[in-house]
């Protein structure tokens, strides 16, 4: 296929470049992709554009034949989220520039989504929502509003867009809503006459997903992609990084992707590996190393079982259904767009309980109460090929169980569905009434799988732990319209390129760290409760990093009841590190928390004297599985002004969409001091802002006057919360103020943990009990300078050597004597390699 524009020509020219060679060695690939649909054919495609070298595809059946072949097809730029607008509007961007450069073989259309309610607070908040998208991106998501039986309404193009549309930019953008029944049935005849109100999205439409796919194939074997057909049975690391891929021949009944057992027959040695295996993402991903820790009340909340193994990621695999109706009566006009109810209905009304005990004989208890219930919002058609309809409703097949890894060739209600689809959509589509009982030809019902996420955002980057290793999947009921810019992202993760500038706001939502690490933690800031220990960095006597140790110490500190850890402070000798060792030490942390068995959110001190670089922290902190960053106000923002300080946390903020921000007030470490008032008017502006480590004395004072203000008006942006720091020393105190926990070093956390379950329980009695019988403890580790507190992780059995890295001091003898003293006072025959229980 020749694709003809300068964008991509030069990177064709960079392909082409690499073929000659790459036969010559056939054993090694410079990245390896695990499946072929759409969002593996993407994926290798934007690998073999940025010049990866001999890009290798392994699927067990021929590209784009699964569940990417079942697709709607359908695409569209509105999204209540932003993140997931940006990321859709960089993939459009993308599938414009294809149909461009191929003369729109892939047949885009622009005909968009609309949307109908009966309802007129629907009707409100449909409003609501749209001058909400245009207010935060009024040149991208304009909104227009008409009223009345002949609103100033502009149509688009019915069929494929042509050169000059697309050249255009493919017409109309943004949001129409027609407010009133005759407004909305002079753009929409077929409607009924109860309909209220309709949104139109105007950059939606759909594609043909066998010429797009095709398309998309073939520009990548022209860039020198090869597709080899077989499933992968193992992944082998050295070193925590891939290192090699291997597969055998397909030849299982089903075809499944990758299936551990039998003898590999192919191995490819490569740096990099794409988890693209769709439905069987989750099979694949238990051949790498490490554990994911999907906790049992995440898998309570998906439908789904926890393996004992704990490796799965939190995804399932839910049953996508569509039906291909010949709606032979004309009941849709042919131009049509994507038609969807927002009401919520009853399938099949009943008069009496003989009636539904009726429904209950012929179809089943279960489909009875579905179709005498109340099903959710969502029934909707598109046109299709001829004079049929496409018919979707996940009501129906949605709550089906799919067994792990799923039959990649699953059964559907082929009697049933059609009728409930038709009866859903006559509710605002009354001439489809007529073929409820008369549906003229037998429809036709097929699909595949939605792989999704709780959040139902993708799983797009780097895999924490697993060096190499990277996910394109769980996108759910949009993977046709994500391809794009899914594998375009990924691909740019694989290499170490910079990002896609389109796509920045969507990483952290797309993140596969967010499982791992946050674990599906709530993301507003009561995720910054309890007890967060500050974690010493541990060194060999020869300066070397510990990682092993460091991990293991991130597990205790888990195991022993802490809430999260945060890595990389001032008492994590933070400046004594290189950005290889700072890496390296996120990933092992994240890697320790995702053994867990629960969330533990790992937080990332990023702290730096520019803006630039704290930003530049932090985003690698992100892209490497952080939870949180903690961040500290600048020395040189500092005799500027508040409003200095204000746009430094802003600019960090930006800088990370959608990241939570720990905002360190230590004034002893920064020479910055910041007021009570400053730093809720920060928290109130920045929804990043999530918690606040107070460090500054004296803390009681300050956390009754920021608790106070909220009090008077509650923080409106990041729901922050309060730990204090400055080892625990002044913890009964601060818990009177109201401190939603502690934020330190100190290396017994059940003590701490203990008292702040006391104190959140009112029992302030036992909390400073517990803070006096302990506070020689907190005293003694509290010594300036962290040799004391690696003496303690070395005593507790987490490190080698409490070496501190030069400059740093030493632990001087006496002072080692004297804290085993200590313990032997505060801990009397207390066994402190374990979890202490209080």
């Amino acid at each position: 296929m020749a694709l003809a524009s300068a964008w991509i020509r030069a990177p064709l020219r960079r392909g082409r470049r690499h073929l000659r060679r790459r036969r010559l060695h056939t054993s090694h690939a410079d990245a390896v992709v695990c499946g072929g649909g759409i969002a593996g054919c993407a994926a290798a495609y934007h690998l073999a554009l940025r010049g990866a070298g001999r890009v290798v595809v392994v699927s067990a059946h021929a590209p784009l034949t699964l569940t990417s072949a079942m697709s709607t097809e359908c695409y569209r730029d509105f999204w209540p989220s932003p993140e997931m607008a940006g990321l859709m509007g960089r993939s459009i961007d993308l599938m414009e520039g294809l149909a461009r450069d191929t003369d729109n073989a892939i047949g885009m259309t622009r005909r968009g989504y609309a949307y109908f309610t009966k309802d007129a607070a629907t009707l409100a908040k449909v409003e609501a929502t749209c001058a909400a998208l245009a207010a935060a991106d009024a040149a991208g998501m304009p909104y227009r509003r008409h009223e009345g039986a002949a609103p100033a309404y502009e149509f688009g193009d019915a069929g494929p867009l042509s050169a000059a549309a697309l050249a255009a930019g493919g017409g109309p953008r943004g949001l129409d809503v027609l407010v009133g029944n005759d407004a909305v049935r002079r753009a929409f005849p077929a409607v009924g006459g109860d309909v209220v109100g309709a949104l139109h999205a105007r950059r939606a439409g759909w594609v043909s997903a066998q010429q797009y796919g095709a398309a998309l194939v073939a520009a990548a074997r022209e860039l020198g992609v090869e597709f080899a057909t077989g499933e992968v049975r193992a992944v082998d690391f050295e070193g925590g990084r891939v290192a090699a891929v291997r597969y055998a021949d397909a030849g299982a009944a089903h075809g499944d992707a990758a299936l551990p057992g039998g003898a590999p027959t192919h191995a490819l040695a490569t740096p990099r590996f794409v988890n693209a295996a769709g439905p069987c993402l989750n099979a694949v991903h238990g051949l790498l190393p490490g554990r994911d820790a999907m906790a049992s009340e995440v898998a309570r909340a998906l439908g789904v079982d926890a393996p004992g193994d704990g490796r799965r990621l939190p995804l399932r695999n839910h049953l996508h259904a569509k039906v291909v109706f010949r709606d032979a009566a004309g009941a849709v006009p042919r131009d049509a767009p994507m038609m969807i109810s927002l009401d919520p209905q009853t399938i099949w009304p009943v008069d009496d309980d003989d009636e539904r005990a009726a429904l209950a004989e012929a179809f089943g208890e279960a489909a009875a109460a579905k179709l005498t219930g109340t099903a959710g919002p969502g029934v909707h058609l598109r046109p299709y090929a001829h004079d049929a309809l496409l018919l979707l409703w996940e009501h129906w097949h949605g709550d089906w169980a799919v067994a792990e890894p799923p039959d990649l060739h699953p059964a559907f209600d082929a009697d049933l569905f059609p009728e409930v689809c038709l009866r859903g959509l006559a509710s605002f589509i009354p001439a489809l009434g007529a073929a409820v009982d008369d549906p003229g030809d037998r429809p036709v019902v097929d699909g595949g799988y939605y792989t999704e996420t709780p959040e139902l955002v993708p799983l797009l980057g780097p895999v924490p732990g697993a060096r190499g290793a990277f996910l394109c999947g769980g996108l759910a009921g949009y993977g046709l319209m994500a391809a794009h810019a899914a594998g375009e992202l990924v691909a740019a993760h694989a290499l170490g390129d910079e990002l896609p500038c389109a796509s920045r706001a969507s990483l952290r939502a797309a993140a596969p760290a967010r499982v791992a690490s946050r674990a599906l933690a709530t993301p507003s800031g009561t995720m910054f409760t309890g007890v967060w220990p500050i974690m010493a960095t541990p060194f060999r006597p020869d300066e070397s990093l510990d990682l092993e140790g460091f991990a293991k110490a991130v597990a205790f500190m888990a195991e022993a009841g802490a809430d999260g850890c945060t890595i990389a402070g001032v008492l994590g000798e933070s400046n004594r590190l290189t950005d290889a060792e700072r890496a390296a030490m996120i990933e092992a942390a994240v890697a320790a928390a995702a053994g867990a068995g629960r969330p533990f959110p790992i937080c990332v001190g990023t702290s730096h004297a520019g803006t630039h670089a704290t930003v530049a922290l932090s985003q690698m902190a992100r892209d490497l599985g952080a939870a949180a960053v903690m961040v500290t106000p600048t020395k040189e923002a500092a005799p500027q002004s508040d409003a200095a300080l204000h746009a430094y946390f802003a600019a960090v903020a930006d800088g990370c969409p959608g990241l939570p921000i720990v905002l360190q007030d230590h004034p002893a470490s920064t020479q910055v001091f910041m007021s009570a008032d400053l730093l809720v008017r920060i928290c109130a502006d920045l929804a990043s802002v999530r918690c606040i480590k107070l460090e500054a004395v004296p803390t009681p004072t300050k956390i009754r006057a920021i608790r106070d203000a909220w009090a008077s008006a509650p923080p409106a942006a990041g729901d922050c919360t309060i730990l204090t720091g400055l080892g625990a020393l002044y913890a009964g105190f601060d818990m009177e103020q109201g401190t939603d926990g502690f934020m330190t070093g100190f290396a017994f956390p059940e003590i701490l943990a203990a008292m702040n379950a006391a104190a959140r329980t009112g029992d302030l009695d036992r909390a400073h009990a517990l803070y006096a019988a302990y506070l020689p403890l907190l005293v003694f580790e509290q010594q300036p300078g962290v040799a004391v507190r690696k003496e303690l992780y070395k005593l507790r059995g987490l490190i080698a050597s409490g070496h501190v890295r030069k400059p740093g001091g030493q632990i001087a003898p006496a002072a080692a004597k004297g804290l085993a003293d200590q313990i032997a006072r505060s801990l009397p025959g207390r066994d402190i390699t374990k979890p202490l229980v209080l």
